[in-house]
């Protein structure tokens, strides 16, 4: 199982196991271009198909 797998599946098993039915992972983006790095790690969630979309929220 690779890094990024297994950290969402203990987030989600750590998230049953408290009783909750929803977690969140957020991606914090260091410039308006996301890297290589971020490309990869949005795609990666959502192919581990997340109920809700993606949503990005720029801040000064």
């Amino acid at each position: 199982m690779r890094i990024g797998t297994r950290i969402l599946h203990e987030a989600r098993r750590l998230a049953a196991r408290n009783g909750r039915k929803w977690f969140t992972v957020i991606r914090v983006l260091r410039s308006r271009k996301p890297a290589a790095q971020d490309r990869r790690a949005m795609a990666f969630y959502e192919a581990n198909n997340p109920a809700i979309s993606l949503s990005i929220y720029r801040v000064r």
